[in-house]
């Protein structure tokens, strides 16, 4: 035991020297919490060398746990016996913390697209449904306006023709039809202001 693993598993090279090496390095999976199985054991077993495990976390001596990176390769003699394993292992718990963060900057990033993209969605439908409220306040106008001169035209005609009970008539109803185009038509600003808001929000929103 080197320094570094005195100082990762909380035992000195003494307190190891009478121990099993599983009791010293005592390794789970940082998911499910299952026991691994040791390193050493699958180096002696097949006798290869064996990669980094993933998900391995060091339980050290205080309780304290710590995410590694572990690998074993045989130790032979001159004609190829093993003799031993090398037993390497290294915290990774600064990496551990960037790989963390740059998924929650990912998740972050992904939710800030999704929610970018309903906006513009929501902007391209208030855009269409304002054009289309545009639109259809210039069709009122218009026609209100024409109707209002028409009538104006009708008025001053019967008004210059022989009185009669008739003409009488029709003019009444020409007036009422004249201040229902009027109560519309005082209407518009107040239609007009509306339009203007919903533009507006319309701007904020995009």
């Amino acid at each position: 035991m080197n320094g570094i693993a005195e100082e990762l598993t909380g035992y000195t090279f003494n307190d190891a020297n009478q121990m099993r090496l599983t009791d010293v390095f005592r390794i789970v999976n940082d998911e499910n919490r299952q026991k691994i199985e040791n390193p050493v054991a699958k180096v002696l077993e097949k006798g290869l060398v064996i990669g980094p495990a993933n998900h391995s976390i060091l339980i050290c001596k205080d309780g304290t746990e710590r995410p590694i990176d572990d690998s074993g390769a045989p130790i032979r003699d001159k004609e190829g016996k093993i003799t031993g394993v090398v037993l390497i292992f290294r915290d990774i718990t600064e990496r551990k913390q960037i790989e963390e963060k740059l998924a929650d900057y990912n998740k972050n990033l992904e939710e800030l697209v999704e929610q970018r993209s309903a906006q513009l969605k929501d902007a391209e439908r208030l855009a269409a449904i304002g054009a289309t409220v545009g639109m259809v306040g210039h069709d009122i106008r218009n026609p209100l306006q024409a109707i209002i001169n028409d009538l104006y035209l009708v008025k001053a005609e019967l008004s210059s023709n022989v009185k009669s009970e008739e003409k009488n008539n029709t003019l009444e109803n020409l007036q009422e039809i004249e201040k229902t185009l009027t109560t519309l038509t005082k209407l518009w600003p107040t239609f007009k202001t509306m339009l203007d808001l919903f533009d507006q929000a319309l701007k904020k929103s995009t």
